[in-house]
């Protein structure tokens, strides 16, 4: 029996997936605003992604989603609010919380993505800081292919691992 979380977080996987199988497969010579947009549309995917992840370990941690969340800004900042969190805080504020963890306490259903966090050269991270150069800072768009076939290796591992569960 599939539980509520299981199911929610299969189609948000699966939403990103599709999305960076788009990016994936764009043809050489796309203009760059396509490209920009196409990462930027895969980012939100990653965000819808992270946020229910962090609201499932919240729940099985007995924890608040808010206090899951890495600080943003200069000196420590201020945490985001759960709703307007983009990837980066949601993705190491799990970072941080599992980092000194076995990944044994790590729930299983999520438990492949943690590990990518908690690893020295995570994609999910890589994509985030590609996606933030390419949409913040008018980084060069092409850089965006790479890391999104890196995620979508990523995605589709932890999609089979939900299929065997």
């Amino acid at each position: 029996m599939t539980s509520r979380w299981e199911h929610r977080i299969n189609e948000l996987s699966l939403a990103l997936l599709e999305r960076l199988n788009v990016e994936v497969a764009r043809p050489p010579g796309e203009p760059s605003t396509t490209l920009v947009g196409g990462i930027v549309k895969a980012g939100s995917k990653l965000d819808a992604l992270l946020r229910e992840v962090i609201v499932y370990v919240a729940e099985v941690e007995a924890q608040r989603p808010e206090d899951l969340l890495a600080r943003v800004g200069r000196g420590g900042g201020s945490k985001p609010n759960l709703r307007n969190a983009n990837a980066g805080p949601l993705a190491y504020g799990l970072k941080e919380y599992f980092a000194s963890r076995s990944v044994t306490t790590v729930p299983l259903l999520v438990r492949s993505l943690v590990q990518d966090l908690v690893a020295g050269d995570s994609a999910i991270l890589s994509f985030i800081t590609v996606r933030n150069e390419i949409a913040k800072q008018g980084g060069d768009p092409s850089r965006g292919r790479p890391a999104a076939a890196r995620l979508r290796r990523l995605i589709e591992d932890f999609r089979r691992t939900i299929a065997r569960s």
